[in-house]
């Protein structure tokens, strides 16, 4: 008769690898053949087994194999040939199977709506249990889910009933890893959350009885691979079958669930009710409004109110307070700025601007500008009002000058400024002594004929005076621009 390793080591079928190793620590200090120098044959024929079993046991993948295979490996009688893969794999170790869940798509079997033995809350709850308990023993296995008891809470339904099971536990919502079904009181919110938790449900189980190809050690790394990969295309595939089925079951029972239908109704009751009140709270306002404004006077709060001897105090901390924000924007306001009138660029430093005094755009356009000077005076006849170098012509290089004084085309500057102001103030007195003698002479037309081909004459030769000093003045305010090389600086604030 051969022997289960679970049983061989002493712990259970979900045992985890920590729990594995205990056990096999204790029986190898029991059944070592150092221990048992009066019994060695024996000893050693049982250790064997035991290391056989907890070598296979804490491989992953043979494990697994042989969870799904035991009661084949266990089986004295040997299958036969047409009958070899037609074996039940134990129960413990699938749970329950999409065969077994597809049984209980069947409508006729929750014609009781109560909380009977054979009523759908007993029925359906008792399934949703089952399916939870697989859960916690594969993730406990997997060393997870210690702190949960849904499998605790599946044992009680065999002890003391579905319905004391379920008050027992339906406050413990911390320890139960799936909510649970419940009966006719359950509350609507509480089956709100059941639905939703169940319907995104997506198993833990290994599936590895899904197995196609046995695994060994004896495998060369290729065929492990491809043992592996055939395997877990066959796993996968019975995972996913059994998560739809599991989604679909939940659907189903929750057509046939009348506590939702009946609580999703005083739901919407409950909401229209609470719409309805709001509703008339509004019109009341709008209705009595203006009456509840008529005699009920608007009061200030207490803490909307400053007392009157507060104000002078406040103001006199506000103009302290502003003369400081005055005196420091004043300071932190003043920004000095470096401009470069030919290129048209401003400078935060000097620095910045000396760099720019060297670049080639900046000798090039002013090269131009110089051209562009002497061009104008030679065609104007201005050349000895220009203190520029000569220019011989326009495509001649021009040469390097002395240095401008700088005094001396300010004051000459603001000469030729005064005699435009005085020109313009003769060419309106002038004007006014005009029109008085025109005034006079109005009666003998015939005898000053020239009166005003002489005024048009004089009118022609101011005007150029005017246009020459203009012109002196523009040469003498590009000259001062040259002189400063194109910039200057100035502050803002």
């Amino acid at each position: 008769m051969k022997t289960c390793y679970y049983e061989l080591l002493g712990v259970e079928t979900h045992a985890s690898d920590l729990e594995l190793k205990k056990a096999y620590r204790k029986k190898a200090l029991q059944y070592h053949p150092d221990k048992n120098p009066d019994n060695v044959e024996e000893a050693t024929q049982k250790f064997a087994v035991i290391r056989a079993a907890y070598e296979v046991l804490s491989d992953p993948q043979e494990r697994a194999w042989y969870d799904s295979h035991k009661e084949q490996i266990l089986n004295d009688t040997p299958p036969s040939t047409d009958d070899y893969y037609d074996y039940e794999v134990d129960a413990t170790v699938t749970g329950v199977t999409t065969d077994e869940l597809l049984l209980f798509f069947n409508s006729a079997l929750y014609t009781k709506i109560d909380n009977s033995a054979a009523g759908i809350y007993q029925i359906a709850g008792k399934i949703f249990a089952k399916l939870a308990k697989d859960e916690i023993l594969s993730g406990k296995r997997l060393g997870k889910f210690s702190e949960y008891q849904d499998d605790v809470f599946e044992q009680d339904i065999n002890s003391i009933g579905y319905l004391k099971a379920c008050d027992n536990f339906i406050n413990k919502t911390d320890k139960l890893l799936y909510p649970l079904f419940g009966y006719s009181p359950t509350d609507y919110e509480y089956l709100k959350h059941f639905y939703k938790t169940w319907s995104a449900f997506n198993t833990l189980k290994s599936f590895s009885w899904k197995d196609e190809y046995m695994y060994s050690k004896n495998y060369d790394r290729r065929t492990k691979r491809e043992v592996n990969r055939r395997n877990e295309k066959a796993r996968q595939q019975a995972r996913n079958e059994y998560n739809k089925t599991v989604k679909r079951f939940v659907v189903f029972i929750k057509k046939l669930d009348k506590r939702m239908k009946e609580g999703a109704k005083i739901a919407e009751e409950q909401r229209k009710l609470k719409e309805q009140q709001r509703k008339n709270e509004l019109n009341n306002r709008r209705k009595f409004g203006n009456d509840n404004n008529d005699e009920e006077k608007f009061h200030l709060q207490s803490w909307q109110t400053v007392k009157e001897e507060n104000w002078d105090e406040l103001e006199k901390v506000y103009d302290n307070f502003g003369e400081f924000e005055n005196s420091k924007n004043d300071k932190e306001g003043e920004v000095l700025i470096y401009e470069c009138f030919i290129c048209n660029k401003t400078f935060k430093s000097e620095k910045q601007l000396k760099n720019h005094i060297n670049t080639k755009l900046h000798k090039k356009n002013m090269e131009e500008i110089r051209k562009e000077m002497e061009e104008e005076n030679i065609t104007l006849g201005l050349d000895n009002l220009s203190d520029l170098e000569k220019f011989d012509s326009a495509d001649e290089s021009v040469k390097e000058k002395e240095d401008i004084d700088l005094q001396a085309l300010q004051a000459e500057l603001a000469e030729i400024e005064r005699k435009l102001a005085e020109s313009s103030s003769e060419d309106e007195s002038e004007d006014d002594n005009l029109n008085i003698e025109m005034d006079i002479e109005v009666e003998d037309v015939s005898s000053d004929e020239n009166v005003h081909v002489n005024t048009k004459n004089k009118k022609k030769r101011k005007r150029k005076k005017r246009q020459r000093l203009t012109q002196k003045q523009k040469n003498l305010n590009r000259s001062m621009i040259l002189k400063t090389n194109g910039v200057m600086s100035w502050m803002i604030f």
